[in-house]
């Protein structure tokens, strides 16, 4: 079976399900649950009919959070779905949401989900599911869709950008951490694949940035691209790790991200992915008042103003994104920024995190 899994990931409340329905309108061979909100209420809709069942429930047999939820009617969606699912005549199911229900008590579509994707089905089938963006992190952890990629409303409006190409900007050793931020170990993998898993969904391929010393060092699985540092870009910081990239790659957006920051997260990534504007060269964080070019979407045409920008002896990433067309994400909450620069900080670091 060709089975290919598109995750619809927005915040709750922008709109997942009404931009789901206008996109419904002028497609065929669509089943699935939507989940409108009627009157305060929740709902599902099963597509092909267009009927409707009360998802809460006055008793609290499915619960979460502050909701009770009814089970009976849960179970005759997750029929429905799997009806769906196994119909010839049905080449796409959306289920309309897998959220806290699912990934955090192993309930509502979970167990359907689970048997969906060690289904075989004869024939190719899309997958969307519907995920709220502060939980992509979570989902994706228990999940494991190493090939899903992440949508948002642009790519149902047909007016989608072109898929990046990641590239996960290794560094190098520092001078006060004493050894390799890539290498450094938060969420039980190495800093560089924590970093590498994130990018994956947004990404058409990713690819780590490596210097010389790196290549020799890392045992990589075979799976994992590289792309070596180039001795005509050494010494000019980071901008060297995406020079020696735009000497290797196709003509593609590049999504660039450090490997210093270990508190950001798939929602801070889908943040920046939503927000590409078509008039505008790049997208990136500012926290008050400067940018973090080293979390940012490069368009294509930044990536040509930046190679005229390099030839002309600058190399210095903030000030170029200042002189072009950028769309700017201002922080409120810089945590997620947050740069950990000494062993000590490092240690601090991971003991929050292990009591979290």
């Amino acid at each position: 079976m060709s089975l290919e899994i598109f995750i619809y990931a927005d915040k709750v409340g922008r709109g997942k399900t009404t931009a789901l329905k206008n996109w419904l309108l002028n497609q065929k061979g669509i089943g699935g649950v939507l989940s409108p909100k009627i009157d305060g209420k929740r709902f599902f809709e099963f597509i092909d009919s267009n009927d409707f069942l009360e998802m809460e429930s006055g008793e609290a047999s499915l619960q979460i959070g502050k909701y009770n939820f009814n089970v009976d009617h849960f179970l005759r969606a997750e029929e429905h779905l799997w009806s769906d699912w196994q119909n010839p005549n049905i080449h796409t199911l959306i289920i309309d949401e897998i959220g806290p229900l699912e990934i955090k008590k192993n309930q509502g579509f979970h167990q359907l989900l689970i048997r969906i994707l060690k289904s075989e089905i004869a024939q190719a089938k899309k997958l969307i599911l519907v995920v709220r963006d502060y939980c992509l992190q979570d989902f994706f952890s228990k999940y494991s869709l190493d090939n899903a990629k992440i949508i948002t409303e642009i790519d149902l409006l047909k007016s989608s950008f072109q898929r990046p190409v990641g590239i996960v900007l290794c560094g190098g050793n520092s001078s006060r951490m004493q050894t390799d931020k890539a290498l450094l170990n938060y969420h039980s993998m190495p800093q560089w694949q924590y970093v590498y898993n994130m990018l994956l969904p947004f990404c058409e391929n990713v690819y780590l940035s490596l210097n010389a010393n790196q290549v020799a060092e890392y045992s990589l699985p075979k799976t994992v691209g590289f792309i070596e540092d180039l001795p005509r870009y050494f010494d000019h910081g980071p901008i060297t790790g995406v020079m020696s990239v735009l000497d290797s790659v196709d003509d593609r957006p590049l999504f660039i991200l450090a490997c210093d920051y270990p508190l950001l997260r798939m929602e801070h990534l889908l943040t920046l992915f939503k927000n590409r504007k078509s008039d505008n060269d790049l997208v990136c964080y500012r926290n008050d008042s400067f940018p973090e070019p080293l979390i940012s979407i490069f368009e294509k045409v930044a990536l040509k103003e930046l190679t005229s920008y390099f030839s002309e002896g600058k190399d210095s990433l903030a000030k170029f994104i200042q002189q072009i067309k950028t769309t700017y994400i201002d922080v409120s909450n810089p945590d997620f920024l947050q740069n950990v620069n000494s062993p000590e900080e490092f240690e601090m670091l991971k003991n929050e995190l292990s009591n979290d």
